[in-house]
């Protein structure tokens, strides 16, 4: 392994839960309470704070106004 290939970041530890959403109405709410939950901690860290999430999705998306 040469230098360049060494990770940027710091190895992180998923501590979280997983959701699983099956409807628009469920992702529409859990997105509302991702939105509040990563803008209280970036107030609580001043706006200065970074937050890290990820999706993993088991269908492809679609790039099609109103979807």
């Amino acid at each position: 392994m040469t230098d360049k290939s060494k990770m940027r970041y710091h190895a992180m530890t998923f501590e979280g839960h997983i959701v699983y959403n099956r409807s628009f109405s469920e992702v529409g709410k859990a997105v509302n309470k991702l939105f509040t939950f990563v803008e209280s901690k970036n107030r609580d860290a001043g706006g200065g704070g970074r937050g890290v999430f990820g999706f993993d999705i088991a269908w492809r998306p679609t790039f099609k106004k109103g979807y």
